[in-house]
């Protein structure tokens, strides 16, 4: 919780009292970037490492059938909620407008609340799946901040995502952050009273399209992908468990 109040009154010092010229619309673009990389690696990191650190006992357990791999994610998910919502909370409403962010309609603060939401359980997903395929604590962290930066690279959190190898482009379109920086984007431009000498206008600036409501039901199919790998993951090394672990 320290860390994350930290967090929030950084970014409100940065960004404080935002403008609408273009580097008021850079920055806004950056905040936005700031908050969801927020909420998705609080989760990622916290549950890739705790699965790594208990895993001899998590197998153990599963081999001797104490319960399931689908009931033992479950659990792993249910009990974020708290932390979720607090966390991206704090984040979402402790800076949505201090920061003077798009204020034109007072459901925004609230569209991006979920965003959050959907940002921290993509995080969540993703240290599960981090967390499976890892031996070791040590692992963890290795294979799990490789992953996460593909994931971040490649979704256009910090760069044009036309931008690059026209052979890589395509990369976005698996990656669920990709589709989440647009629905963000789409609620803080979307009827935003910025300067008429904005040029180019933020849609062509940062290569966001869609809905927001289309971009956040893609990220479920991502979701849900990531969610099953997991699973097949874990329940394939069940069998060569050691029960003497």
């Amino acid at each position: 919780m320290i860390q994350n109040v930290f967090y929030v009154v950084l970014c409100n010092l940065i960004f404080n009292n935002l403008d609408y010229d273009s580097q008021g619309i850079d920055s806004r673009k950056g905040v936005i970037v700031y908050l969801l990389f927020g909420t998705y690696y609080m989760p990622n990191i916290t549950i890739r490492m705790n699965i790594a650190c208990e895993r001899h006992i998590i197998m153990k357990e599963l081999k001797e059938k104490l319960y399931g791999v689908h009931s033992y994610f479950l659990i792993k998910l249910i009990i974020e909620i708290p932390a979720c919502l607090i966390i991206v909370t704090v984040m979402i409403f402790g800076t949505y407008f201090f920061i003077d962010l798009n204020n034109e309609d007072s459901g925004k603060v609230f569209i991006l609340f979920s965003i959050g939401v959907v940002m921290y359980y993509h995080g969540a997903v993703i240290g599960i799946f981090g967390g499976v395929i890892s031996n070791t604590p040590h692992m963890a962290s290795s294979v799990g901040n490789t992953f996460s930066s593909i994931l971040t690279i490649f979704s256009g959190l910090f760069t044009n995502p036309e931008i690059g190898p026209e052979a890589t482009r395509w990369f976005r379109f698996l990656m669920p952050l990709f589709f989440l920086r647009n629905a963000a984007l789409i609620n803080e431009f979307d009827g935003l009273d910025y300067d008429d000498d904005v040029n180019p206008k933020p849609k062509e600036r940062y290569n966001y399209d869609g809905t927001i409501e289309g971009n956040i039901m893609i990220t479920f199919i991502h979701l849900g992908v990531a969610y099953f790998a997991a699973y097949v993951v874990l329940r394939y090394q069940i069998p060569k468990m050691s029960l003497s672990l």
